[in-house]
């Protein structure tokens, strides 16, 4: 069945996009592939609700009629009559009777992801958002969402799911604006035929997880007048009250914050050696690095960066630590490996109930070679059940880690 599937999508392909794209396409598919994507969820009831102004931009179902192949030159004509019939909705967005921008939507993922997308009756899958160069960044994507979910309510659907490629950035600054919900980090595996899927969730990116980290390398180095914060903004996700209320809470502890995001790029280490250019001239004596799936490929970059810069680095998985990096404490999260689990996992954060995950209690790893090259000694209650000099598992108490009031006062 997967050869006679991979026949047949190789061929439509090979028509709509020529042989040696059809062939990369095949090729990563159904042979050989590692790739990352980010997953939004949309609440197409919700989306119904919200206000639309068609005042300069009018939205609308496609007709066969409609000249697409030469508004969008990308798109070719056997695609174009596909998507105009079942199981595809295709939205096109009008600015003055021409054709600036689409939506295509479908009751399936496609054969690289229908085994990770298994979509209910109601459920559907965005299969491509794209406007002229020209008209982006002026809110069509959240127009073309709002008026296509007014029509999709009223054929039963009730949400809509999509991918978006990491390096995007357009698409990930239009999501933001248009209340899609990112839901994490969908890793891909594909080897001869055997594909594997993995999702890790996002996570808020809060104070208090930020001074969770600070207060246990203060531990091991009382005196940090600067620490810089590492992280993915697209998945790890900052809030609005994130950066005010870290460095209210530090500042009682004597510690000033800098943030430094780095996204996906397609000069992954280039953009990490940027971020750690600037972290090195503006004096950071501490760092605290959030993971993602990005930052765990590049793990290894990262942990190489930290040593030269010779400041202590906490993490949040063990796995840098097994690369050489000094301390870590969290705990990991597991992948969820359909759209089910993710679903559920999804409500109950957004229910405000603890997802019931196979996520071990968090521990603290300490590389205690790392310890010695950076001339530093970790408090012997850290150490106390740590049974070698490699990086190992300890355990700790749950008072530990106190609130910057709390440990401020301790402190004087």
């Amino acid at each position: 069945m997967t050869l006679l599937r991979a026949a047949g999508d190789a061929v439509r392909y090979a028509r709509d996009r020529g042989l040696r794209r059809a062939a990369r396409k095949v090729f990563r598919t159904y042979v050989f592939a590692r790739e990352r994507l980010y997953v939004t969820r949309n609440d197409l009831l919700a989306m119904a609700q919200w206000p639309l102004d068609t005042s300069v931009f009018k939205v609308r179902r496609a007709r066969p009629d409609d000249p697409l192949v030469e508004a969008f030159g990308h798109l070719k004509a056997s695609t174009v009559s596909r998507w105009l019939g079942s199981p595809y909705f295709l939205y096109v967005i009008l600015h003055e009777g021409k054709l600036v921008g689409l939506r295509c939507l479908s009751t399936g993922a496609g054969p690289a992801l229908d085994a990770f997308f298994r979509l209910r009756p109601d459920q559907l899958f965005a299969v491509m958002y794209y406007t002229r160069p020209e008209y982006r960044r002026r809110g069509l994507s959240r127009i073309v969402k709002i008026a296509g979910a007014r029509d999709l309510v009223q054929r039963g659907y009730r949400e809509s799911f999509a991918t978006e490629l990491p390096t995007n950035y357009d698409t990930l600054i239009a999501t933001q604006r248009t209340g899609s919900r990112r839901l994490g980090t969908l890793t891909r595996t594909c080897l001869f035929g055997r594909v594997r899927f993995a999702l890790t969730p996002t996570t808020i990116l809060s104070s208090q997880l930020v001074l969770r980290q600070l207060t246990i390398l203060r531990q091991v180095v009382p005196k940090l007048p600067h620490v810089g914060v590492l992280f993915n903004p697209s998945v790890v996700i900052p809030t609005s009250e994130t950066e005010p209320a870290t460095s209210a809470l530090a500042a009682e502890l004597g510690t000033k914050v800098t943030f430094f995001p780095v996204r996906e790029a397609a000069d992954q280490i280039g953009a990490f050696r940027s971020a750690f250019s600037t972290a090195r001239a503006v004096g950071i004596s501490g760092l605290i690095v959030f993971s993602d799936p990005m930052m765990s490929n590049y793990r290894r970059t990262i942990v190489s960066l930290v040593e030269r810069l010779r400041v202590p680095a906490i993490f949040d998985a063990k796995e840098f630590v097994d690369a050489g990096g000094f301390m870590a404490y969290g705990s990991a999260t597991p992948g969820l490996g359909d759209i089910e689990s993710v679903i559920a996992y999804d409500d109950a954060v957004r229910a405000a109930v603890q997802p019931r995950l196979d996520r071990a209690e968090p521990a603290l790893v300490v590389n205690r070679k790392a310890t010695g090259a950076l001339d530093l000694v970790v408090p012997s209650a850290l150490l106390a059940r740590s049974q070698s000099h490699e990086p190992g598992d300890v355990p700790i108490a749950d008072g530990v880690v106190a609130s910057a009031r709390e440990a401020s006062r301790r402190k004087h």
